[in-house]
């Protein structure tokens, strides 16, 4: 039987070629088929519809009551809510600039109501149930509040007057359950209660203002 003889350099070769036959490297098609999975899995996430079922957290509901407006214009509110998947939290954030009003708006209103001061006590005390990014939140209206509560509307003056423009001003609010009424400079006006809304009153609406609201 002839000897088949080879050189240690062949056989180092050899072994090498056994070893990653037997041990092998990493899967190709594994690899391949988990990268898919990845790119699968985020592509979920991306696309997912968001939860809109769930109800508001306590927070959102929380600073509705404290704001003075219903819960769901204060719905932006949930983006903030790290408990919620990105999906929904990124279906409530489109709503939060258009939302903004209702914030502005209630606070000149409670500004106007003379409740400021209460009302900012229970935003600095409030210690309900909040995720990080909630508490990040309300530390921030905190703060813009505290800046500008010098400049907000006084008790019973309008946004864009002055207090000179208010002086002599009668305004009866208890006449009726629907609507406000006012005197200023000598023309009487009406609005929708706690609206604000000033409308000035002409022919029956002027003399039936006269004639039965006290002011």
């Amino acid at each position: 039987m002839n000897k088949f003889i080879i050189s240690e350099e062949e056989r180092s070769r050899i072994l090498n070629m056994y070893n990653l036959i037997s041990e092998g490297p990493e899967d190709p098609v594994q690899d391949l088929k988990n990268q898919a999975q990845n790119l699968s899995t985020l592509a979920n996430k991306l696309s997912s519809k968001p939860n809109t079922q769930t109800p508001l957290s306590q927070f959102t509901k929380d600073m509705a009551k404290i704001y003075g407006v219903p819960e769901e214009e204060f719905s932006s509110l949930e983006a903030f809510n790290d408990n919620l998947d990105a999906a929904t939290r990124a279906y409530y954030s489109k709503f939060y600039t258009s939302q903004m009003n209702n914030f502005k708006d209630s606070v000149v209103k409670i500004s106007q109501s003379g409740k400021f001061d209460e009302f900012f006590n229970q935003l600095k005390s409030y210690n309900g149930q909040m995720t990080d990014n909630q508490k990040k939140l309300l530390t921030g209206i905190i703060s813009s509040l505290e800046a500008y509560k010098n400049v907000l509307p006084k008790p019973n003056q309008q946004q864009g007057q002055s207090p000179q423009q208010n002086q002599g001003e009668k305004i009866n609010t208890t006449h009726d359950d629907a609507y406000d009424y006012k005197l200023s400079g000598g023309k009487y006006y009406y609005s929708k209660k706690g609206q604000n809304n000033w409308i000035e009153a002409k022919e029956k609406g002027l003399k039936s203002i006269k004639a039965k609201v006290k002011f």
